[in-house]
């Protein structure tokens, strides 16, 4: 079976490549980038407590992360 789920752009925007078969075009993703996804996707919640528990970058990666997310 095949599905889309979307992501964020701004979570991993890097290797998403475009492709040309038979006159369709079509997205695929990167190896790395179905990764990302796969881990945004299964682990968002995880991240951002972890992200949370850490003291010394808190103010701007909390903030970034939640800008993002």
């Amino acid at each position: 079976d095949y599905y889309y789920t979307d992501v964020p752009v701004k979570v991993f925007s890097y290797g998403i490549e475009v492709k040309i078969e038979n006159g369709y075009s079509y997205m695929i993703a990167s190896k790395e980038k179905a990764l990302c996804d796969l881990l945004y996707k299964q682990y968002k919640s995880d991240i951002i407590k972890f992200f949370e528990s850490k003291t010394v970058y808190n103010t701007y990666r909390i903030n970034t992360l939640k800008n993002i997310i």
